[in-house]
């Protein structure tokens, strides 16, 4: 498998877990839609760099403080891609 084979893998995995996360479908219908996004992307975009700005400061740090409970800060770091110090961080200058 090559680097586009494993980036279009990781692009579909992705949008497979957002969608079912989102929706509450089945993997195998959410993976259907991801496909075709991904797809849809590669027509569009294909063998082009592709600019997805990251969320507003403000909106990712609701997020985070949203998603975690006091209990569950390995999950809050794993699903946002942030560190523990960044989750405290949060935590310390709450509004």
């Amino acid at each position: 498998m090559n680097a586009q084979e494993n980036t279009r893998i990781s692009l579909i995995k992705t949008i497979t877990r957002v969608v079912r996360e989102a929706t509450g479908l089945h993997e195998r219908f959410s993976c259907e839609i991801a496909n075709s996004i991904v797809d849809e992307l590669s027509k569009t975009h294909g063998c082009s760099e592709l600019y997805i700005p990251a969320l507003p400061k403000e909106i990712r740090r609701a997020q985070v403080l949203a998603d975690y409970n006091g209990t569950n800060i390995n999950e809050v770091c794993t699903k946002h891609g942030i560190d523990r110090a960044t989750v405290y961080r949060y935590l310390k200058h709450k509004s």
